[in-house]
């Protein structure tokens, strides 16, 4: 039953407990009076929409419980059509608590009619009140006519809300469906699988958007790293548990939240962390496996508390939601423990346990296939069979509740097939494996010896279903080299050489020819083989780019050429190369070797630099690096050695290991501060003021240090976080500015550019038009490294003050009287003129 309807039998089935149904005991055969209900929903609805019509009579079949006992048999819905014409659909069978429904898609514009009739029918051995009856009669019934209106236009879906363009956290609301595409966990080593070897494994992370530049949000220490100093003289640095055993394991991510074991033997806890702050929030103490195995595929000795994570999903008339769980699988011969993903505590151990593949199902049960080739047999085991009902009968068999803590459960019970390996395929002993089940396929590989003048094996391929262990297909290849393992472990599928087989394909490495051949995972067939590596690379050292990854419509190849390269999965075409280049003197290998596999997300590569066994004067210059997955350009690289198996993405955020220091790191957007004043506060209409403020980070590992630009973020976060010199220039990020009156209209004042290197802080000057108040609006859009923040403050516009009159002087000024004073000065030069010209002509005389 869907999951819309499921509600709908639980509100049935609390209506018929409280209703007796009417009874007929007169005659011989009790009869009992029945009623039929329907319901066509949504109504009105548009022209090749889909309706649900859910019908039901008042009574439970009285013999139900559960999964078992008699239903209503014979239902049937009469429609008519606004044309006129007839449609009759069933018989329907009823469910446990008497009603059916199915989903109608009307092509007609007008009124459609429905009716539900029961034909009736005749129970046996039916209880009621304390007397059983060996058979009642129960009579036929109709419902009333439901008219349906079909109208052209279609009626609107319930609005989607968009995907969060700013900071979010967890929970996520019920009501935000869309979410599910930013919001996957990561359960298995590698996302889905376990098979992620210390040097290869590459992942595939579907449900999440990733990392596009190297901002690091927190970092935990796990245990001593980096320089040990002193005595042990120059670079000697502390071990980094590189290649068999890793400090950061699994990891695990549900629903942001990070889990990972001990760092060292004997790993007796297991820890919790906020994957957004890097606080921790519990840890959780076990008893070791006693004795402990002395390793897992020879990778991590001792004890495992927790292996992978679980969400399952589980669905029932009577329940319905996912819940989380941790387990710790610990290989042959040894328990398997399940706890609470959200408390940590121990809920059932397993005795009896056998290894094998482990997969999803698809509601997330857990999924072991075990292959034994000396008894010919494979079976499965599902955990949803191994961990039984609340109760076998009635309505707790449609309830999940795991039993209480500690309680001990045979994991036998849980096998739910097991057949003989057919006898078409050859199984030998150490020369037979499973190493794949994906998209519905067991794939099998037997080495044969080289026959009669053959210089290498021959390889037989066969491919199993994954439902019930039938054969699909078989085939045999030659000339394939040895595979990866060389003639001390010969195979081709072995998964560090033949990555997780995806869209329908699988391929194989053979290194004598640094080639990648690819088969179809449905038929057997070989579809195509690449060039050797090395004409991309120009390295011999691509016989060991060994590391796969198929996503997206290609595979992604690296290894210790150090470079990456992308083939088209269809044809086999290349596509494109990524070289990290030279490495100078700083190690033997030409260029610095990828290693630890790749992981997928987002559009984007990850991928990182290593070496199976460092010394302990560890080369420089190792980093991590995230790739454009369309081109391969470069999008962003840190420095550190992250080994590439411990890499992990969901809700944004990429956790990985450095052995560098021997810490976590968490990448991603980090959130902000930012902080606006303005001054004066208040001024007069025509002044400016100064607005200034500054943009912090806030993630714990750099609170409270300057915002800077995605291009300077790498040299930034090695000085902040990895002692590294401050960069002598950085770039700041920018700040938009508003003004908003009184009126509510809105001002745009400009952009100002924090600068990084005194404390953060931007500043501008403005000029408010006119009088009255504003609230001045600082706005930080966000970067690739930060989210997004704004702030505001206030300022105040007064009137500008009226020039003064100046009153009416009377007095000459300065001015005047000199004029007046040179005016009378050559009045009297030209009189005396006169007069002396008077006095000679006089005197002549």
């Amino acid at each position: 039953m869907s999951k819309p309807f499921i509600p709908f039998c639980v509100f049935l089935a609390l209506l018929i407990a409280s209703t007796f149904p009417s009874m007929v005991f007169s005659q011989q055969v009790p009869e009992v009076a029945t009623y039929a209900f329907l319901s066509v929903s949504p109504n009105p609805v548009g022209k090749g929409q889909a309706v649900s019509v859910m019908f039901w009579l008042d009574s439970a079949p009285p013999t139900a419980a559960g999964a078992l006992g008699d239903r209503w048999e014979g239902f049937i819905v009469k429609i008519t059509k606004p044309d006129g014409t007839t449609e009759t659909k069933g018989p329907y069978r009823s469910d446990a608590v008497g009603g059916a429904y199915f989903q109608y898609i009307p092509d007609q514009v007008g009124t459609y009619k429905f009716q539900f009739s029961f034909p009736g029918q005749t129970l046996y051995n039916v209880a009621i009140l304390g007397k059983t009856y060996p058979q009642i009669r129960y009579k036929a019934s109709s419902s009333r006519v439901v008219e349906l209106i079909v109208q052209e236009q279609p009626i609107e879906p319930w609005p989607d809300y968009p995907l969060p363009k700013g900071y979010w956290t967890r929970p996520i609301n019920a009501e935000l469906r869309e979410w599910y595409k930013i919001a996957g966990n990561w359960l298995m080593p590698a996302y889905s699988t376990t098979a992620r070897a210390f040097d290869t494994g590459g992942a595939y992370a579907p449900f999440t958007q990733a990392p596009e530049s190297p901002h690091i949000l927190w970092t935990r220490e796990l245990t001593f790293g980096g320089i040990v100093g002193g005595e042990f003289g120059y670079g000697e640095s502390y071990y980094t548990g590189m290649s068999y055993e890793m400090k950061f394991t699994p990891p695990v991510i549900i629903s942001g939240r990070l889990y990972y074991n001990d760092p060292v033997y004997p790993r007796t806890t297991f820890y919790c962390v906020d994957i957004r702050t890097g606080e921790l929030i519990w840890t959780q103490k076990v008893d070791p496996v006693s004795p402990p195995p002395a390793s897992i595929g020879g990778i991590f000795p001792g004890n495992i508390p927790i292996t992978i994570g679980q969400i399952y999903n589980y669905q029932s008339p009577n329940q319905h939601g996912s819940i989380a769980y941790l387990w710790s699988i610990n290989g042959p011969g040894t328990e398997w423990k399940m706890y609470d993903a959200f408390t940590g505590q121990l809920m059932i151990t397993f005795k009896n346990a056998t290894s094998g593949f482990l997969i999803f199902g698809p509601n997330g049960e857990l999924l072991c296939y075990v292959f034994n080739a000396a008894r010919r047999y494979i079976l499965l085991w599902n955990s949803s069979k191994a961990i039984p009902p609340a109760w076998p009968t009635g309505s707790g068999a449609w309830q999940w509740r795991p039993a209480l803590t500690g309680t001990v459960l045979d994991w036998r019970k849980g096998i739910q097939w097991n057949v003989t390996v057919p006898e078409s395929i050859p199984v030998i002993p150490g020369l037979t494996s499973m190493n794949w089940v994906a998209e519905g396929v067991i794939l099998i590989e037997t080495v044969l010896a080289p026959g009669e003048g053959e210089a290498t094996p021959t390889f037989f391929h066969a491919g199993l279903s994954a439902k019930d262990g039938s054969l699909m297909w078989t085939k045999t290849w030659k000339n394939m080299g040895w595979g990866f393992g060389g003639a001390g472990r010969p195979g081709l599928t072995w998964s560090v050489a033949c990555p997780q087989p995806r869209e329908g394909v699988y391929v194989v490495f053979q290194k004598e020819t640094m080639q990648w051949h690819a088969f179809s995972l449905k038929t057997g067939d070989k579809l195509w083989s690449t060039e050797p590596l090395n004409k991309f690379t120009n390295s011999d050292w691509s016989m060991y780019d060994v590391a796969g990854l198929i996503a997206d419509g290609k595979l992604y190849v690296s290894g210790y050429s150090g470079c990456v390269n992308a083939f088209d999965l269809k044809t086999g075409k290349h596509l494109w190369t990524f070289s990290i280049g030279s490495s100078g003197l700083e190690t033997p290998y030409e260029s610095w070797p990828l290693y630890g596999g790749m992981v997928y997300a987002d559009g984007k590569i990850y991928v990182s630099n290593g070496e199976h066994s460092p010394e302990s004067v560890m080369w420089r210059g190792e980093k991590l690096y995230c790739l454009d997955a369309k081109t391969g350009e470069k999008i962003w690289e840190m420095p550190g050695w992250f080994i590439g198996n411990s890499i992990a993405i969901a809700d944004g955020y990429l956790v990985a290991y450095s052995g560098y220091d021997n810490r976590i790191y968490c990448f991603g957007k980090g959130r902000t501060s930012l902080e606006v004043s303005a001054s004066p506060k208040v001024i007069a209409c025509g002044s400016q003021i100064l607005i200034e403020g500054k943009v912090a980070d806030l993630s714990p590992a750099v609170k409270g240090t300057p915002c800077v630009a995605d291009e300077d973020m790498t040299a930034w976060m090695e000085y902040l976080v990895q002692q590294k010199p401050m960069p002598e220039k950085v770039k700041g990020v920018s700040v938009e500015l508003y003004a908003i009156d009184e009126n509510g209209q809105t001002t745009y004042i400009g952009s100002a550019s924090t600068d990084p290197m005194n404390g953060g802080l931007f500043r501008k000057l403005w000029t408010p038009p006119k009088e009255g108040t504003y609230i001045i609006t600082a706005v930080f859009s966000g970067t690739k490294s930060y989210w997004d923040g704004y702030a505001s403050t206030c300022v105040g516009v007064t009137a500008a003050p009226e020039p003064p009159t100046a009153p009416i002087d009377y007095t000459p000024t300065l001015n005047m009287l000199m004029i007046i004073i040179a005016v009378v000065g050559l009045i009297a030069i030209i009189d005396l003129i006169i007069n002396l010209n008077m006095s000679r002509k006089l005197r002549k005389q």
